[in-house]
């Protein structure tokens, strides 16, 4: 019998080549009801159409239809519930919008101090700019 004691672990306990001091892992990240449901949102689901043909589609999506179905066939909480949703989703989607095109005037003036301006929401270069046009062989302003 070989020596045992400290570094020496008798041979019948050692672990086997390859096997794992932590077998069970890492203990899974708890997810939030919020996070797990942008998760869902986020992937696509398949659907079979009227052809039977698979295709892919957004979760959200595949609910409005499947309620717009059930609000079809007559029951008509259903229904006020569908336009409710749909009610619901146009708004923000408009408020979406409207923050999307909200300007800073912090940067429209600094736009405008170089020479640019925004148009049809791009920037573009201001013809009108009194800002002096830098060839290559100029000093940087």
């Amino acid at each position: 019998m070989g020596k045992i004691g400290h570094k020496n672990p008798p041979v019948e306990s050692r672990w086997e080549k390859g096997q794992s001091g932590n077998p069970s892992g890492r203990p899974k990240k708890e997810i939030s009801f919020k996070q797990g449901i942008a998760d869902t949102l986020g992937n696509q689901m398949s659907v079979r159409d009227a052809n039977g043909r698979t295709k892919f589609k957004e979760p959200l999506e595949v609910a409005l239809i499947n309620l717009c179905k059930r609000a079809l066939t007559g029951s008509e909480s259903t229904f006020f519930r569908y336009f409710k949703v749909i009610e619901t989703l146009q708004s923000q989607a408009d408020e979406q919008e409207r923050v999307a095109n909200e300007r800073d005037p912090v940067v429209e003036k600094e736009l405008k101090e170089l020479g640019f301006k925004i148009q049809d929401g791009r920037i573009v270069r201001d013809e009108e700019s009194p800002v002096r046009q830098r060839s290559n062989d100029q000093e940087p302003l």
